[in-house]
């Protein structure tokens, strides 16, 4: 029997972690996936149940398994549950806030194949991307609040080893400083601050927020906040790295397409170090 394949998926949202537990508990994440609205329903309690319908005539239902307000929601997820490729899987959604954002990780437990682990990373990351709108929208009718409003982008590399090696080589330091030119005082740590030394540029310093071994690293220098994340299927690893925090005006945007170039770099130069060796 094939192993059972695990997608991790996360976003940075600008709010704090009520906010969007709030919106999650409303329905927001179903909702995002493309469920058709008046083919939806949502309990939100533990043991409540959901049910969610495409166009695509196909289903998915399930029942909140661990309802922790602010920090932690479970449920299961059971595709197309009257047909011969039905399967059942499980959902956990993290929420870990620090330094007036709110990081949102989704694991998805139990993919039964290659083709449905690619369908599922993709809605995954629509739905995130779907609820990061919707909270743009919500705060921009907030008088005096520009919160959800900051620019960032998304970067991804796949590489052709495994997750293990690849989650180290991002997290160590001993492993970082060879493929990237940058002098590290120590390695990643939950907790701690580390510091970074490009030549001819100040000192950077990195306060780590977050980290699951294998899953995620999450951290801020100077306004931005970073955070990868990391999946494996078939032997291949795919790095997501999303980067937020920077104001709707010319100096940011100016930086963020500097920030934008830089972690282009640091994750071309990660799958040339890993691939080559």
């Amino acid at each position: 029997m094939k192993d059972l394949l695990q997608l991790n998926v996360s976003r940075i949202f600008k709010c704090d972690a009520k906010t969007l537990f709030n919106a999650i508990g409303e329905g927001m994440l179903i909702k995002k996936t493309g469920s058709l609205p008046d083919k939806t329903s949502i309990d939100f309690r533990v043991g409540g149940k959901y049910s969610a319908y495409w166009e695509s005539c196909e289903d998915t239902s399930g029942e909140f398994l661990e309802i922790k307000p602010y920090e932690k929601i479970v449920f299961t997820w059971n595709k197309r549950p009257q047909k011969e490729s039905a399967f059942e899987s499980r959902v956990i959604v993290l929420l870990s806030e620090a330094a007036g954002a709110t990081t949102l990780h989704l694991r998805h437990e139990g993919i039964p194949s290659t083709a449905e682990y690619k369908a599922h990373s993709d809605g995954w990351m629509t739905t995130l991307k779907g609820i990061y709108d919707e909270l743009i929208v919500y705060f921009a009718k907030l008088e005096n609040n520009n919160s959800g409003l900051d620019i960032g982008f998304d970067l991804y590399s796949t590489i052709n080893a495994p997750i293990e090696q690849v989650f180290a080589a991002v997290k160590e330091q001993k492993q970082l400083t060879p493929y990237f030119e940058v002098k590290m005082n120590q390695s990643f740590e939950k907790g701690k601050s580390l510091t970074w030394d490009f030549a001819g540029h100040p000192t950077f310093t990195l306060h780590v927020h977050e980290i699951i071994e294998n899953e995620l690293i999450k951290f801020k220098w100077t306004n931005t906040h970073v955070i990868f994340s990391f999946s494996a299927v078939d032997g291949v690893t795919t790095v997501r790295l999303q980067a937020t925090g920077f104001e709707p005006n010319q100096k940011d945007l100016r930086s963020a397409f500097s920030e934008c170039h830089g972690w282009t770099e640091f994750l071309s130069s990660l799958k040339t170090y890993i691939e080559a060796a």
